[in-house]
This record gives C-alpha cells, sequence and structure tokens, in this order.
C-alpha cells in the first residue's frame, strides 16, 4: 500500500499516491441497513449492444428512435441505453434470491431512462433492488442506494461480488456501496459484445480492488488499540512504463522508501496513519529506440506536509482501504491513478504486517486550461502511455528501551536486490544467510547462498548461484528505538521491531557518471534484507494454515515480467509437515520488449500440491514441480512458526531460473 513520493517518467514527478480508507459521500444515508423512504428512484439502463439487441419486444419505433437519439454518457464506453425493458422493484436474500413478490415495476423509455414510484415505507438498502428484464434468462440489476440509480453491468457486476463475499446486503452502508460503484466505474473500460463478455472484463480489471474494498467494509471490525504505536515502513517496488506504442520508449524502474508511521485507534475498526518520515530513492531504467538508455535516480526525505489517513483493522489482522481516483499535474506531463485496493496482513504473534500489493495510472500530456501560462489539466486525447507498479510492504512497530542485550540468538535472513545500469544490463539477485548475535555489540554473519540472473537487454540473460564469505565478531551499533545504525563499521539503515524477534535492512547504492550536476547515473542498485529470529528446536508445522506474500521479477533476453501473488493465496500443511495443498491468485504485469505494451494478466489455481519442510535450526524449503517447470525457495520459519522467509525462483522444465524473488508465509490458522 504505501506508494508515496513516486517519481514518474523522465519528468520525475513525485506524487503522493498513500491509499485512503473505505468511505465517501452520498445523497443517502450512511448508517447500516435501509436509510431515508424518498417517494421514487429514477435512472438509466444501459448494456452492451449485443445484450440490447436480444430484446424482442421493441416495437419498429423503439429500434428507429433508439438509434437516431445519441446515448447518454457511460461510465463504461460503448453502452447502449436499454429501450423497452421492464423495471422491477423486489428485495433479495444475501443469496440473490429473490423474497416475495414484485414490489412495483415500470418501463424504461427510448433513450433507456425510467422513473419508479417507492411504496410507501421502502427505505433505500442493499437487498433493495431494481432490474430489468425482457432478455429471456438475462437480466441486470442494481442496489437501491440512491434516488438516482443507473442500471448497467456496473452494478451488476458489484451486486454479485457482494454477494458471492456472502456479505450481509440488508446491512451494508448505503454510502459503501455508491462509493464502490462509483471507484469501479473510473477504470477505463469498454464495453464488450454482451454482458458475460462485459462481466468478466470487470473482473479482470477491477476483480482483486472489488474483492478487497468488500472485504474491508464486511469484515467483522478489530481492536485498533491493540496494534497503536510507532512502526517502521520498508517498500520495495517494481515498476513497468510503456508509451503506448507511439515513440519506441519503455521503462524498467524501481522504488525503494522507509519511514516512519504512528497508528492511533480511531474506533469500530478503524485505525489512524499518521506518516512522520519518508525517505525514498526511485530509479528508471529508460529504453529508447534506436537504441539509447538512460538511467535516472532519485531520491528524498521528508519529514513535513506528510499524510495522515484512516484505515480499516479487521479481527482477521488485516488493514484495508483504498485510494481516490487521482489526477498529478506535472509540467509537460500528467497522471491519472485509478481507485486502487491495499491489503497487509498481521503476522499472528507480534506487531508485524505484510503485503504485497500494486497500482497502474495513466500518462498523458497537459494543456493549460485558463491562459495563465501554466499547465494544469491532463489533455485526455493526448495519452502518452501506462505506469504499473507492484510491491511488498513491510510494517514493523519499534521497541522502546532497545539494548545490544535484546538481540541475542540466530535470525535467519533473506536478500531481494536489483542493480540497474546505464548499459541497459539489468542484475537480479537473491539469498539467504544467518546472523547469529551474542548479546553484546557483535554479531558474526554465515556464508551466503545465492542465486542470481544478469540480463544484457536483447542479447542474453545468464544464471549463476553465489556464496559470499562468513564473517564473525562484527560490531554493530543500534538505539533505543529499533534502529541498527552500523554494521562492522559501515552506516547501514537497520530495524528491530518491538519483540526483538525480526530484523529489516534497506540498501541503496548509486554510481555517477561523468556529469555528477544531474540526475543521470551510470548504475543504481536497491536491496531488501528481512530476518526473522530462528527456533532453537525442531518445529511443527502440521495442519497449519500460511497466506503466502510473493514479489518476483522474470527476465528474459527482451521480456520482462513482475509477478505477485494475490491476497487470498495460501498453502494448508497436511499433518506430516512435509506436504501442503496450494491455492494461487497469480497476478503479473508483462513487456515482450521494453518498447512493447504493459499487458496485465490473473489466474487463479487451487488443489496445487507442493513439497515443505523445516529443519531444527529453521531452515525452510518449499517447491512445486509440474509439467511446466519447477517453482522452489529456500530460507526460514521464525522461531514460533508464524513467519515464513524464502527466496524463490521458477526455472522452465530444462532450463535455468529465469524468475528469482521472495515469498513471506504467515501463520493464520
Amino acid at each position: 500500500m504505501y506508494k508515496s513520493d513516486l517519481a514518474k517518467g523522465s519528468a520525475a514527478l513525485l506524487c503522493s499516491i498513500l491509499l485512503s480508507a473505505c468511505g465517501g459521500s452520498s445523497s443517502s444515508s450512511s448508517s447500516g441497513g435501509g436509510s431515508s423512504s424518498p417517494a421514487s428512484i429514477a435512472g438509466t439502463a444501459e448494456a452492451p449492444a449485443g445484450m440490447v439487441a436480444q430484446f424482442e419486444n421493441q416495437s419498429f419505433f423503439y429500434a428507429i428512435s433508439g438509434f437516431l437519439i445519441k446515448p447518454v454518457n457511460a461510465a463504461v464506453t460503448g453502452l447502449l441505453p436499454v429501450t423497452g425493458a421492464t423495471v422491477e422493484l423486489i428485495r433479495i436474500d444475501d443469496a440473490g434470491n429473490q423474497i416475495g413478490d414484485v414490489l412495483a415495476t415500470t418501463v424504461t423509455s427510448i433513450t433507456g431512462d425510467y422513473t419508479l414510484t417507492l411504496p410507501s415505507g421502502t427505505n433505500l438498502s442493499g437487498d433493495l433492488i431494481v432490474r430489468i428484464t425482457g432478455m429471456g434468462a438475462t437480466t441486470m440489476s442494481a442496489q437501491v442506494v440512491e434516488q438516482t440509480i443507473d442500471i448497467n453491468p456496473v452494478s451488476e457486476f458489484v451486486l454479485a461480488k457482494f454477494i458471492d463475499a456472502g456479505a450481509d446486503l440488508d446491512n451494508l452502508t448505503t454510502a459503501a456501496i455508491v462509493k464502490l460503484t462509483g471507484d469501479v466505474e473510473e477504470f477505463d473500460l469498454t464495453a464488450g459484445a454482451d454482458l458475460s463478455t462485459m462481466l468478466a472484463a470487470l473482473e479482470a480489471e477491477t476483480g482483486d480492488f472489488v474483492d478487497t474494498y468488500i472485504e474491508s467494509v464486511t469484515a467483522a471490525p478489530g481492536d485498533g488499540s491493540s496494534i497503536t504505536g510507532d512502526y517502521v515502513v520498508a517498500n520495495f517496488s517494481y515498476g513497468l512504463h510503456d508509451d503506448d506504442l507511439q515513440y519506441g520508449v519503455g521503462t524498467l524502474s524501481y522504488d525503494l522508501e522507509a519511514g516512519d508511521l504512528t497508528v492511533t485507534d480511531a474506533g469500530s475498526g478503524q485505525i489512524n496513519f499518521n506518516f512522520t518520515r519518508e525517505e525514498s530513492s526511485y530509479s528508471n531504467q529508460v529504453f529508447f529506440s534506436g537504441p539509447t538508455i538512460e538511467l535516472t535516480h532519485y531520491s528524498e526525505i521528508e519529514t513535513s506536509d506528510l499524510d495522515s489517513e484512516t484505515v480499516s483493522f479487521s479481527a482477521a489482522g488485516v488493514i484495508s482501504g483504498t485510494s481516490e481516483f487521482e489526477e498529478d499535474i506535472s509540467g509537460e506531463f500528467g497522471w491519472r491513478f485509478l481507485p486502487a485496493a491495499f491489503q497487509i496482513q498481521k503476522a499472528l504473534n507480534s506487531n508485524l504486517f505484510f503485503g504485497v500489493n500494486g497500482d497502474a495510472g495513466v500518462r498523458y500530456l497537459t494543456i493549460d486550461t485558463n491562459d495563465d501560462g501554466l499547465k494544469d489539466a491532463v489533455d485526455p486525447s493526448a495519452r502518452e502511455g501506462d505506469e504499473v507498479f507492484k510491491w511488498l510492504d513491510v510494517f514493523s512497530k519499534r521497541p522502546a528501551a532497545l539494548t545490544t542485550a535484546d538481540i541475542d540468538g540466530t535470525y535467519g535472513m533473506v536478500t531481494l536486490e536489483l542493480t540497474l545500469h546505464s548499459s541497459g544490463s539489468t542484475d537480479l539477485y537473491v539469498d539467504n544467510f544467518t546472523l547469529a548475535f551474542d548479546g553484546t555489540s557483535a554479531v558474526d554473519i554465515s556464508a551466503t547462498s545465492g542465486h542470481e540472473l544478469n540480463r544484457t537487454y536483447g542479447s542474453s540473460v545468464s544464471y549463476s548461484t553465489d556464496s559470499e564469505l562468513a564473517g564473525t565478531g562484527l560490531a554493530f551499533t543500534i538505539n533505543a528505538t529499533g534502529d541498527i545504525l552500523t554494521l562492522d563499521g559501515e552506516n547501514v539503515d537497520g530495524f528491530i521491531n518491538d519483540s526483538h524477534d525480526f530484523l529489516t535492512f534497506v540498501g541503496d547504492e548509486t554510481v555517477d557518471d561523468a556529469d555528477t550536476s544531474d540526475d543521470i547515473y551510470s548504475s543504481t542498485e536497491a536491496d531488501l534484507t528481512l530476518g526473522v529470529k530462528l527456533p532453537t528446536s525442531q518445529l511443527d508445522i502440521a495442519n497449519k494454515k500460511y497466506k503466502l506474500l510473493m514479489l518476483s521479477l522474470s527476465m528474459f533476453a527482451t521480456e520482462t515480467e513482475m509477478l505477485a501473488l494475490g491476497f487470498g493465496s495460501e498453502i494448508i500443511v497436511d499433518a506430516t509437515g512435509t506436504a501442503a495443498t496450494g491455492s494461487f491468485e497469480h497476478r503479473s504485469a508483462t513487456k515482450d520488449t521494453m518498447y512493447a505494451e504493459v499487458v496485465a494478466e490473473s489466474e487463479d489455481e487451487t488443489g496445487v500440491a507442493m513439497s515443505i519442510s523445516v529443519a531444527a535450526d529453521g531452515s525452510l524449503t518449499i517447491s512445486q514441480t509440474d509439467v511446466d517447470g519447477t517453482f522452489s525457495g529456500n530460507g526460514y520459519m521464525s522461531h514460533d512458526g508464524s513467519i515464513g522467509l524464502l527466496h524463490v525462483r521458477y526455472a522452465d522444465t530444462g532450463e535455468d531460473p529465469s524468475e528469482l524473488g521472495v515469498m513471506i508465509l504467515l501463520e493464520i490458522e
């Protein structure tokens, strides 16, 4: 979630897209259940052309008039008015089944408009539905939560999503339904040939966002007072940008952020986020056809004018919320970011939160709307490309009075590192190692076990393994609030949590080019290292359920793919503790070449058989093999078995690994 101050493209916009809580305004009451009782409701029915054509009861007059009259502006491009359709007012149960008789009926006009008188005492509510019929088995519905209610594929999709989630429709706030519908309508979608095609497109483009939103407004509220305090937030992000195939330009980027956050309780399952420091480092590897390559780097530390937001906290330990549609202007370019949702999961036994999230925006040229010489708005007809981001979040609560004696025992560490070069080469590296603290001011570092991909763009990708030598008796320094300041005489950015069993390190290095006065560099590198305190005896993970979070990158000679697992991904370990069954929500964004369009894809898998093992020293392995290839990971399980950290890789059958990343296992049962 915590994606703020992203530098966008060569214009280097630093725009805040900190996500906000679910909410919104409405002409209806925002209280649960039914609200005020208006005399009538009105709206417009719109559908894909193929669905409209299914009507057989349209008169010749309707057909001709509908063709001649320009359709009203639709939220989804390409929808047409549904004319002459019967509109019925009904109530439904939480499974979507009609309760009782039809309460009122009317018919849509030649422009698709309708007005319907409500029976006396009928309140606006999530279980009060208007639906259009007249197409055989095909219908569309909308929840009656405002006096103006349009019936279209978006309203049908949102209702179906609430039903699928098992929501208590009667007790949903009307404001929550209004906001979700409005957010989905912000997405840039074109109507398909028929309703099923349109609903499939809505699922592909907005499904994760809608699911997250619904979970945030329907989940049982948690006790926000149990997680209040000061936190360190670390974030590692990948980005892919295109130019809509206009100029032969594309980019690969990373963003590394660390900051300070204070969490306070807002009551009723709501908490307040107040960021007090944000430190960001952003690099952008720009490929120009020709070819030429430019590597830009920006960094910033902010301690004032930072965001404060209210978000949801559920009884299941999930912090969630959504961002609003956002437009940002920076000189010649502007960006529109669609509504996005985030979720981060609390670890079972500690004040640690983890999430893998993402968002996307569209870049435009800008215009001067008031002739004052300053470009102040995007030109919606001048798209410049898409920008897609996926990132890993780590929230770690600070201790209050840390001493070196508090850091003792052995910690298992996993690293993710990306290096960009102005030559166009890209290095991706993961490893695992241990840090053994003796309770004083010294630490031993084991040899690393690493895997690396080195790409020479347009030519080849090489895979190799790597091992760095161990070190003993290395000095380190800390402060009372959990910052690890130095290690072996070098300055570091490290943090330890309030229960002294989780470590976070972030690193950023740059090599400047000959001209040190600009933002152009020869190479830039970012790394994120996470560590858990290891067990001192054999753990039993039999019959445990773990949520899976993953961020990885795949590279071929020209193809680049960002990959993540959706928030619903999980494994269930069997009774032996050595095998598991997984369910995976695969989410990816790919560029076939750096000059190609960014293509987003999603795919769900269930019933996937996996192998898993935890050694007595906490070493953790996981693997899954099918006819296509092998997925494997190595890392560590925490001392209580609640958190697993791994570096992961995937290799096609008979090939070297082409994908490297990190995975986090969070015990949820």
